[in-house]
């Protein structure tokens, strides 16, 4: 195994890209535990490597990580098109603020506030640069 793979993987879902930048990035893992679970000559696309790395979430019932959460839960949601009528998997009911720094309740809803903000900014961005 390359040093690459040697090192201490985290305990969650990971995918893991081989290449200088994610654009040229030929080859794909996807980690879990701490160990690699498919090797790159069994993902052969980002594609593929990006419903790996889904449907492990969703065979193992684990909730995204707090950190990444609001970000899986758009791609999930708007990309993916996976699209639960209620339940989340962000489910953490305490958060950091990233004002104060302090421990706050998070708010409850379906879909975080962030998300259509996000998709209006990129459909404007999408309608400027189209001509």
């Amino acid at each position: 195994m390359s040093v690459e793979m040697e090192m201490t993987l985290p305990t969650t879902p990971r995918v893991i890209m081989l290449g200088n930048s994610v654009m040229s990035a030929t080859r794909w893992m996807v980690s879990m535990e701490g160990k690699v679970f498919f090797e790159p000559e069994q993902l052969h696309d980002f594609a593929t490597t990006l419903a790996v790395f889904f449907g492990s979430h969703y065979v193992f019932n684990l909730e995204y990580e707090e950190s990444a959460s609001t970000t899986l839960e758009m791609i999930q949601r708007f990309f993916v098109r996976i699209n639960p009528e209620e339940g989340t998997k962000c489910s953490a009911k305490q958060g950091t603020s990233r004002k104060t720094g302090s421990v706050v309740k998070r708010k409850v809803a379906n879909i975080s506030s962030r998300i259509p903000t996000f998709l209006q900014r990129l459909a404007e961005f999408e309608w400027r640069t189209s001509n």
